[in-house]
């Protein structure tokens, strides 16, 4: 008999650099939480044929100390708010969230086949990382898959620093 603990689990690896100089900055490696209307999309998804999404895209959290919850949705996620939806949309240089492309599944896990892109347009406080169906900034349409805060706490963003982001999710024995 087969019995698996099998757990959805992601993580994330950002890496700040310099657009100017490509100098080294920081570089978080943290943990993500799937949010519930994310598991049930996933299960949605696969057991009852509800459309695949064709992409999903990454966000940023912004300022000091945001709080994630369980229920968080992309409409209503009142601890935190979306880097480039507080104050202003030109916060990173991206016209929209950036996609993230994963690369086939191999050993129950699949990750970006290049780094997602974010480069800094203003000084501003980052927090951590969202993954959603939609690619509109600041917007409250698609599915919130996952959320995840900075494992070392907040971390400044300035004109013309660069995120490399690398998602990675696995779906193993816990």
């Amino acid at each position: 008999m087969i019995r698996s603990k099998a757990r959805i689990r992601g993580l994330f690896r950002v890496v700040c650099r310099s657009r100017l100089t490509d100098a080294f900055k920081w570089e978080e490696i943290f943990p993500n939480g799937v949010v519930n209307v994310g598991l049930d999309d996933l299960l949605e998804t696969y057991f009852n044929q509800l459309a695949q999404h064709a992409n999903f895209y990454m966000g940023g959290i912004e300022g000091a100390g945001p709080v994630l919850a369980a229920t968080d949705t992309m409409g209503a996620h009142a601890g935190w708010t979306e880097w480039g939806d507080g104050g202003g949309a030109d916060d990173y240089d991206e016209v929209t969230r950036p996609e993230w492309n994963p690369g086939a599944a191999a050993g129950q896990q699949v990750t970006n086949v290049a780094p997602v892109v974010f480069t800094g347009n203003a000084s501003q406080i980052v927090s951590g990382i969202f993954i959603a169906t939609d690619d509109t900034k600041g917007g409250a349409g698609g599915i919130l898959w996952a959320t995840g805060l900075f494992a070392q706490g907040d971390k400044n963003v300035d004109d013309d620093d660069v995120l490399e982001v690398t998602y990675t999710v696995t779906a193993a024995d816990a």
